[in-house]
């Protein structure tokens, strides 16, 4: 009998789980960009400039492939590509590279488990996205966003070096940005 309540109870888990649906956003897409479309030299992505950002052209992070940075440098937005190998399958690639980069994120970090913050799972224009917050080695408060853009994966993220900078402000433009990808 105590399997049989067992079972059930994850199944039930299972169910409820997977019945879950996107939430409402945390951080709406609501800024204005301006119409100039910055393209990565790297990787076929593109996306819409905000007011007062530039794109970073001295990259000397070869893992960053689109930067994006206001005008006064203490705000960016940056782009890194995810090399995936062949043991990710089709479904839930997003979930199972999320969880994958915040591994390696609490590895950097020596496993602190309250790394990660407002973790939230969201559509822009019919595209999945996964988003955390953590806190850098430097103790910058960091958004990563985790999406597919045609066949590749890539992180987004949104820092600044201005503690006390309007940060659901900062995370609102970076989904602005990414409703804005090509």
């Amino acid at each position: 009998m105590n399997t049989f309540k067992i079972l059930v109870i994850l199944i039930s888990i299972i169910v409820l789980s997977s019945c879950s649906s996107k939430e409402v956003f945390k951080y709406p897409p609501d800024q204005f960009l301006t119409n100039e479309v910055v393209l990565s030299k790297f990787v076929n992505i593109s996306v819409n400039l905000p007011h007062e950002w530039f794109i970073a052209e001295d990259n000397l992070n070869s893992e960053i492939i689109l930067w994006l940075v206001n005008n006064d440098y203490s705000t960016s937005i940056n782009f890194r590509q995810i090399h995936l190998d062949s043991t990710y399958h089709k479904e839930n690639r997003l979930r199972m590279v999320t969880r994958s980069n915040k591994l390696f994120l609490k590895t950097m970090n020596k496993g602190n488990t309250n790394a990660f913050m407002n973790e939230e799972e969201f559509e822009i224009n019919g595209k999945e996205f996964m988003a955390y917050e953590h806190y850098n080695d430097e103790g910058n408060r960091i958004r990563t966003v985790i999406f597919q853009n045609k066949e590749n994966f890539f992180e987004s993220n949104a820092v600044t070096i201005n503690p006390d900078q309007d940060y659901e402000k900062l995370y609102r433009l970076q989904n602005s940005v990414l409703s804005s990808l090509k």
